[in-house]
């Protein structure tokens, strides 16, 4: 294996976790049952606001509330 391509695994990889961390709350949500409306709240405010931390942790405790 060259140095490039352990390099372009190292970066799939990172990609997948991100996408993985980024559209967690969002499985989540459809795993406790919350309804369709909610569900897509979630799911739109984790893609849209996900890279600012504070969106994600909003979408994650929205998800996970009862």
């Amino acid at each position: 294996m060259t140095t490039q391509t352990i390099v372009f695994i190292k970066y799939i990889i990172a990609i997948l976790l991100l996408a993985f961390v980024i559209l967690l709350p969002a499985y989540l949500a459809t795993q406790t049952g919350k309804d369709k409306t909610d569900t897509t709240r979630i799911r739109i405010g984790s893609w849209l606001l996900g890279w600012t931390g504070i969106g994600w942790l909003w979408s994650l405790f929205k998800s996970t509330q009862k």
